[in-house]
């Protein structure tokens, strides 16, 4: 899936503020706002 997004991306923007999950095990992203730009 990566290497699709690598041939069709050629710059990912964020666009918004990241809202982090409440979680004691991982570190993720509730929220990540992204533009991605095509190449």
């Amino acid at each position: 899936m990566l290497r699709a997004l690598i041939d069709r991306v050629a710059r990912i923007e964020v666009v918004g503020y990241a809202e982090r999950a409440v979680n004691n095990i991982i570190h993720r992203f509730e929220r990540l706002p992204l533009h991605l730009i095509p190449a």
